[in-house]
């Protein structure tokens, strides 16, 4: 991979201009204009890639175990980074650390009072319908997820059976106040 580098800028900007000219004129001379100068840009851009990895081998011609580092990124070979890999016992440590600080730099302050407040809570509500529930799944995107990979444009199709169903068992969660775990379950 090619490290940063001056790269030539008047010659991009050549070609943004004649690809705007091409834009609003939409004339095929200024798009061949065009197409030329990226071709230009694109051997420039080669060219400087080339060169770059030529002086990187030359400079490290004495040094083997760098010469094969340089190897290694012009393949695109890049070496295994040693801070990606965090044992979990390390991992425990750091947090252990980090609530401690936490603790330690906010134990002097005074407890906050929360003040008391009533919520409003919904002792009733009307029961859904099948219709309802039709128009729901109609209105729904045709995706699906991988926890549950049903195809969509079935569900959609099958509405008519599937409505009653699905709001008698809507209508029965909230009145019994139970939701089965299979329905608390997500792919994250």
């Amino acid at each position: 991979m090619l490290k940063k580098q001056n790269w030539p800028t008047p010659a991009r900007r050549q070609a943004r201009a004649a690809e705007r000219r091409f834009r609003r004129s939409l004339r095929e001379d200024d798009r061949l204009t065009w197409m030329g100068l990226l071709r230009s840009m694109r051997a420039l851009y080669e060219d400087k890639n080339t060169r770059f990895w030529w002086d990187e081998i030359a400079g490290s011609k004495d040094d083997t175990s760098k010469l094969w580092q340089t190897f290694k990124g012009v393949l695109g070979d890049a070496p295994p980074a040693e801070s990606d890999v965090h044992p979990a016992d390390d991992f425990a440590t750091f947090f252990n650390d980090k609530v401690d600080a936490v603790r330690a730099s906010t134990a002097a302050t005074p407890l906050y009072d929360v003040p008391h407040r009533t919520t409003t809570t919904m002792t009733e509500w009307r029961d859904v319908t099948s219709d309802e529930v039709g128009k729901l799944i109609n209105a729904a995107p045709n995706k699906t997820c991988q926890s549950y990979p049903v195809l969509t444009w079935l569900v959609k199709d099958m509405r008519g059976l599937l409505a009653p169903f699905l709001s008698m068992l809507f209508n029965k969660s909230l009145t019994t106040g139970c939701f089965s775990s299979q329905f608390k379950e997500a792919v994250v």
